[in-house]
């Protein structure tokens, strides 16, 4: 993801979100904290143009097969409703998203 560890822990503190972290770069937020973490990069000017789902069985985390979204194409008021209709439909097979990129908006 395209933020600093100030923003990353800024989006923590106000968001109360569940992230997973791997090394140093990679983060990936539960499943059902997307949407709050979606609307508080949203209202700082960040926007989000894909999402993949990934589980985690206690020892790596692995992308699941065919979970992409491309929301590059999307207008910003879109990407929310978009977005929430990919989740309901991932929410039995994946716990973790990545939200990448997230680019300025």
């Amino acid at each position: 993801m395209g933020l600093t560890e100030h923003a990353l822990q800024q989006l923590l503190i106000e968001t109360d979100a569940l992230v997973l972290r791997s090394g140093a770069r990679a983060w990936y937020v539960g499943i059902s904290h997307v949407e709050a973490v979606l609307q508080w990069l949203q209202s700082r000017g960040f926007r989000v143009e894909g999402l993949e789902g990934f589980t985690c069985d206690g020892s790596s985390i692995r992308p699941v097969e065919s979970y992409v979204a491309d929301l590059s194409d999307l207008e910003s008021d879109a990407v929310m409703e978009v977005a929430s209709r990919v989740l309901a439909d991932w929410s039995d097979s994946v716990a973790w998203v990545d939200l990448s990129p997230i680019v300025v908006g």
